[in-house]
């Protein structure tokens, strides 16, 4: 039997209540937030985006070409992504969070894709590959581009395959993968392509870098373990790299939420491919998508 008063215990149950609403938002952060992803659950693949607890999947590209590789801009009203629709080279596009003013940022440079925005939004770094030879990293101008007046630039020349970049947090460096040392590893460079410096050195490819929030952690892909591609992470000067996904199958793609407690991937672990997010320790792993035709290259919406 409670000593409480009537209206003391209804106060306590609604601070409780409150107090958990509170702590599930707090703990993560990420709640309110969608995620883009790719799937070809329409038929070709297009770019949707979807709640965080895997509910409302929204279709934002209808094209008959394939689109891929979504990316937020800094303040989440935007999106860019790759496209195949000016052709059977991949350029790079971008739209509003909707869907809506979709319009290229590349046309006719060579294939382009993996787009990555650098903190304040006016530039995007990308891989390009011209008229069949390697794939280097290219910045472009957004303000320029959007206006007509497209200024690229490459950022790396080297004889290898450099690509995939992403950004820090201060936007004074640029992670990116590359295969100028016989496989592929990890290196960092600053923003003009200078001082670039190899974090990975494995025998076995490590690819796709993901940089934390805090800029503390790198997230990646790695084979080093040879039970398919895992993901890992290791502090950003390459030390103390941790597995965080520990059953064998292929991942891709690692994204870091916003609060840096989370990271989405794609993984055919169960079979196809489909967006996953777990803990930045690698627990709690839950489904976010479950559909038939794959799902891949989730980006969490800043």
């Amino acid at each position: 039997m409670s000593y409480y008063p009537k209206h003391m215990r209804l106060f306590s149950v609604s601070l409780i209540l409150f107090l958990v609403a509170a702590s599930g938002c707090n703990s993560t952060g990420n709640t309110q937030k969608k995620i883009a992803f790719t799937s070809a659950r329409d038929g070709n693949q297009d770019i949707y985006i979807i709640s965080v607890d895997g509910s409302e999947p929204t279709r934002l590209t209808d094209e008959q070409t394939n689109d891929f590789g979504p990316v937020w801009s800094p303040d989440g009203s935007r999106i860019v992504f790759s496209s195949k629709r000016a052709g059977p080279q991949r350029q790079i596009y971008m739209m509003n969070a909707d869907g809506t003013a979709q319009t290229s940022l590349t046309m006719g440079e060579g294939d382009a894709s993996s787009p990555a925005w650098s903190p304040d939004g006016k530039q995007i770094a990308y891989q390009q590959r011209g008229n069949g030879t390697t794939f280097q990293v290219h910045l472009l101008d957004v303000p320029d581009a959007l206006a007509g007046r497209a200024k690229y630039s490459n950022i790396t020349s080297g004889p290898g395959n450099d690509g995939v970049p992403a950004w820090s947090s201060d936007g004074k460096q640029i992670l990116f993968q590359s295969d100028r040392d016989g496989n592929l590893e990890i290196y960092v460079m600053n923003v003009d392509g200078s001082g670039a410096i190899r974090l990975t050195d494995d025998p076995a490819d490590d690819w796709s870098p993901a940089w934390s929030p805090d800029g503390k952690s790198i997230a990646f892909v790695s084979e080093r373990e040879a039970e398919g591609a895992e993901i890992y992470v290791m502090n950003a000067d390459g030390s103390g790299v941790t597995r965080l996904t520990d059953i064998p199958a292929d991942y891709e793609t690692p994204t870091w939420s916003p609060d840096g407690t989370q990271i989405a991937f794609s993984s055919n672990r169960a079979g196809n491919y489909e967006v996953y997010v777990m803990n930045a320790d690698g627990s709690e792993l839950k489904n976010l998508t479950n559909h038939p035709a794959d799902d891949h290259s989730p980006a969490w919406q800043p």
